[in-house]
């Protein structure tokens, strides 16, 4: 297979050279499985994700300048990267949520749940910080997904925190 680097087949793309944009698609797909699996995009979602990555990356291919400080590469991966967060913003509560009911609350109906511990009392920011910090998200990622100033992440895990062992003295007692 010939080995073709991006500006050339950017320049064949311009072209209309159809061979030229499957190669492209093909050399990138790679990094949309990497950013997908950076995200930590769940299984039942890649799909998705996998075609919004593609469509971002026609978007890049129409939008991309040679004359950019940025290679191609770097222009693409930031698309698709704020792409993908923009999605998990805009999807957060239908994302999340469903997970966050099969793991401590019973769903009765689509956006109430039922929590098994009804005295720890949480705001919806908590909740969503506390359910991103379970799926193993480093706060600087909390952050960047809510989009809010990383200290208001670690404020809410102490409270989160406190909230747990006051229940557990609680019991306790």
């Amino acid at each position: 297979m010939i080995q073709y680097n991006d500006y050339e087949l950017l320049y064949l793309i311009s072209e209309s050279e159809p061979e030229a944009l499957d190669i492209l698609y093909n050399k990138y797909m790679s990094l949309i499985y990497k950013r997908i699996k950076a995200f930590k995009i769940q299984k039942r979602f890649q799909d998705d994700f996998v075609q919004e990555g593609l469509m971002a990356l026609d978007v890049a291919i129409k939008n991309y300048d040679p004359s950019f400080t940025k290679s191609f590469n770097k222009y693409f991966d930031l698309i698709l990267q704020r792409k993908y967060m923009q999605l998990m913003m805009k999807e957060k509560n239908y994302i999340y949520s469903v997970d966050l009911a099969l793991d401590v609350a019973t769903v009765q109906d689509e956006n109430h749940f039922v929590y098994e511990n009804p005295t720890i009392q949480c705001s919806q920011f908590e909740e969503d910080v506390y359910h991103l910090w379970q799926k193993k998200y480093r706060p600087k990622e909390i952050a960047m997904f809510l989009k809010c100033d990383i200290k208001r992440v670690y404020n809410s895990l102490f409270r989160i925190k406190e909230k747990i062992k006051k229940q557990q003295t609680d019991d306790a007692t």
